[in-house]
């Protein structure tokens, strides 16, 4: 079978290339993978992630309180998670939706679906990282007020979050090209550069023909993206979460706060207090425990397996003998990771106090209750 490019004429790709990994997430062919449920779970990935990531961004932008340098990296997740939500995934379902051979979009958006969700991602992981570091000071060194953030720092932060985020994945869309096969189906694919000096030649033990080449460039983009967006992010989660709740853990509940009134109260009301205190100080202990828990728990969860299998699959480390089921499994893959705009929302959003109790009149349905 011939592939024609359509902009190049010395195109690097290959047959097989055109159902790698990176080519499933922008084509799909009527005759091999007609699934249209497959788009109900990215609709409600996108019923939770536009409002819930609108409402921190606007209860954080509404309020001048609510302007920390925390709040601001949550806000920053918001904005990470609305653009996927509001750009690629609308995208995806569209093309997993409507099969058809033809990439019915331009030359444009296809290098932008590729530009825009991996940036983003990139910058939620970054964030996600900032968040860690912020918890792991304000709690292990509390007194220590150089080592926190300010809204000036933060600012600049998440300035050079997107600028670096989006500098790291200008080249990888520039790739993107568009091909047509045999006539009749159109593709989006990655033309990876050749290299014949650092270009990978995997050959034929018997008769030592080449049976395919892994380009460098390809090499490189997955290597920088599992360190910097998966592994450094990873170690560092795990190491300073699992600081902070062996020092939560360690610490009495409500230690420093029972025996400043002791000398003007009866020992009775202050045991009552005393113990008022430690209950109060066990739940938020509790707590922030459960939350770093589930922190590092998801971003392993969601991560690990789009990296290590869509790896795998891309450098044919790994092979199935339908291709039908490698579509199937990129899908999983792919949505399993894309599933962090929601969640997200959701641990930083909705468990965080401050954040509900400056929720609109409206959301305050308990309060409403209550009256």
């Amino acid at each position: 079978m011939n592939i024609n490019p359509t902009v190049s004429s010395s195109s690097s790709i290959t047959y097989d290339d055109i159902f790698t990994i990176a080519t499933l997430q922008t084509q799909r062919s009527s005759t091999e993978y007609q699934f249209p449920w497959i788009t109900i779970p990215y609709i409600l990935v996108m019923i939770i992630a536009i409002p819930g990531n609108l409402l921190i961004l606007w209860i954080t932008l509404a309020n001048k309180k609510m302007r920390s340098p925390i709040h601001l990296l949550v806000c920053n997740l918001a904005v990470a998670g609305l653009l996927i939500a509001l750009v690629r995934i609308p995208i995806r379902t569209n093309r997993l939706f409507y099969n058809s051979n033809q990439y019915p979009f331009s030359i444009s958006v296809c290098r932008m679906a590729q530009l825009i969700p991996a940036s983003c991602v990139t910058a939620i992981s970054i964030n996600l990282t900032a968040i860690c570091v912020e918890r792991y000071f304000t709690i292990i060194y509390p007194t220590n007020l150089k080592l926190r953030m300010t809204s000036n720092k933060v600012y600049i932060f998440i300035l050079t979050c997107w600028l670096a985020s989006t500098a790291f994945w200008t080249p990888y869309s520039t790739f993107m090209e568009m091909y047509d096969l045999d006539n009749y189906t159109r593709v989006c694919a990655p033309e990876w550069p050749l290299n014949l000096h650092l270009d990978i030649n995997i050959r034929n033990h018997t008769t030592n023909a080449i049976i395919r080449t892994v380009p460098f460039s390809k090499l490189m983009v997955w290597l920088l993206f599992i360190i910097f967006v998966f592994l450094i992010p990873a170690i560092v989660m795990i190491t300073l979460y699992s600081i902070i709740v062996k020092r939560l853990w360690r610490t009495p509940p409500g230690q420093s706060r029972t025996m400043s009134t002791s000398a003007s109260r009866s020992s009775a009301s202050c045991r009552r207090d005393q113990m008022q205190n430690e209950n109060h100080g066990l739940k938020l202990k509790r707590r922030v425990v459960k939350i770093c828990i589930a922190c590092v728990v998801l971003f392993l969860l969601t991560n690990f397996p789009y990296y290590l299998l869509l790896a795998l699959l891309d450098f044919q480390l790994i092979q199935f003998g339908n291709r039908r089921l490698i579509m199937i499994v990129a899908d999983i893959l792919i949505l399993l990771n894309y599933t962090c705009i929601a969640y997200n929302a959701i641990i930083y959003g909705y468990f965080n106090k401050k954040y509900r109790r400056n929720a609109p009149n409206w959301l305050n349905i308990r309060a409403k209750w209550k009256r």
